[in-house]
């Protein structure tokens, strides 16, 4: 599988997009004009034969996956961060209280 979120400028020969609809790519169409700044789900990936068709494409801006983790913070001020909801139940206690925290975690 074709890692597109290189920064690299790719040919496009049509079909499926290839990239995450969230990410923001640069498109150039066969009438010589281009879009940047855009969502990959907002524009057609398919082969038309028109001057709207993407002939090549670069990802500017990669979309990051949201990760969920679970922290139980106690009433002393401590945290702890788990993978999952039930990893998390499984260490609470009488002074604890879960929150879910939502981040992205995305390449520098």
């Amino acid at each position: 599988m074709t890692d597109y979120n290189d920064g690299k400028i790719h040919g496009w020969n049509g079909g499926e997009c290839p990239v995450h609809p969230e990410s923001e790519v640069m498109v150039w169409y066969r009438g010589n004009t281009s879009s940047k700044g855009f969502r990959a789900k907002s524009h057609s990936w398919q082969y038309s034969k028109s001057d709207g068709d993407i002939v090549c494409f670069q990802v500017t801006k990669p979309y990051a996956e949201p990760k969920v983790i679970w922290v139980n913070e106690y009433h002393y001020g401590a945290r702890y961060g788990y993978d999952s909801e039930e990893l998390a139940k499984s260490r609470i206690s009488i002074s604890a209280v879960r929150i879910a925290v939502k981040y992205v975690e995305a390449k520098e």
